[in-house]
């Protein structure tokens, strides 16, 4: 699919110039010699979880196929050779996407694209008003661009930590998937639930998720996040199908 999807579209101006690969002829290329950091294990919410442990499983499969894997320590700061701390993200997370959803769904009138904005959902409506408000005057400041300069640091850390390693893991996830209704009455639901991936989703690097473990007694997945640079999808797709053919976690995977 990413073969049909990726490359420039001269109907969108958001859409990339530089030339693509064929992933597909890419794919079984495998990991060997590749330098892998595992991320976030190492912080008190998740250290010593039954996450961590299958990230660091996922650790020995990749050195078992001939990868160079570490631990990166995590850091409150910005320091070479360290990750930088995942809850900054959250609030970063939270004013961003919620101004983007501000913006991009003003357009929705009733007159350009059929239904207006009273038939979106109750979340949608939420989204709109908290961003219509941190993007509205005398909070934009405070709010927004105080936002956008933490973003700014995120970047400059996947920077560093890429000129380093060729590859991130970490769990999408601090925790097994959670029961029907267990968002209810909490607003914040979704940023907790994926504070791991919204530091990589706001530098806008490439990343996959791939089951790496299922819990025999409730049978739910906990995921493994493969994070790559900027334009290196052909990496973390070598190193996901690497993964599945070494293990059993996708059922449907033809060995």
């Amino acid at each position: 699919m990413l073969n049909f999807m990726a490359g420039k579209d001269e109907n969108d101006a958001t859409t990339s110039p530089l030339p693509i690969i064929n992933y597909e002829k890419q794919i079984k290329k495998g990991v060997k010699d590749l330098k892998i950091g595992i991320c976030y294990i190492d912080h008190p919410k998740i250290k010593n979880t039954k996450v961590a442990e299958e990230v660091k499983n996922a650790g020995k499969i990749f050195e078992n196929l001939g990868a160079e894997v570490e631990e990166i320590k995590i850091s409150n700061k910005i320091e070479s050779g360290k990750i930088l701390t995942h809850e900054y993200a959250i609030g970063v997370y939270t004013v961003v996407q919620r101004a983007e959803v501000s913006s991009n769904l003003s357009r929705y009138d009733g007159i350009r694209y059929g239904n207006d904005r009273s038939f979106f959902g109750h979340e949608a409506k939420n989204r709109i008003m908290l961003g219509t408000f941190t993007l509205s005057k005398g909070y934009s400041d405070k709010y927004y661009v105080h936002a956008q300069k933490i973003r700014s640091l995120y970047i400059k850390n996947f920077k560093d930590i890429f000129s380093k390693y060729d590859l991130l893991i970490s769990s999408p996830s601090p925790s097994f998937a959670l029961p029907i209704g267990a968002m209810s009455g909490n607003p914040m639901f979704g940023e907790l639930q994926d504070l791991l991936v919204e530091p990589s989703s706001l530098a806008g690097i490439c990343g996959i998720s791939v089951p790496c473990y299922r819990d025999p007694k409730t049978n739910l997945y906990l995921g493994l996040n493969i994070m790559g640079n900027y334009w290196q999808e052909e990496k973390i797709l070598q190193a996901a199908y690497a993964y599945e053919q070494s293990t059993s976690w996708n059922s449907w995977i033809k060995k």
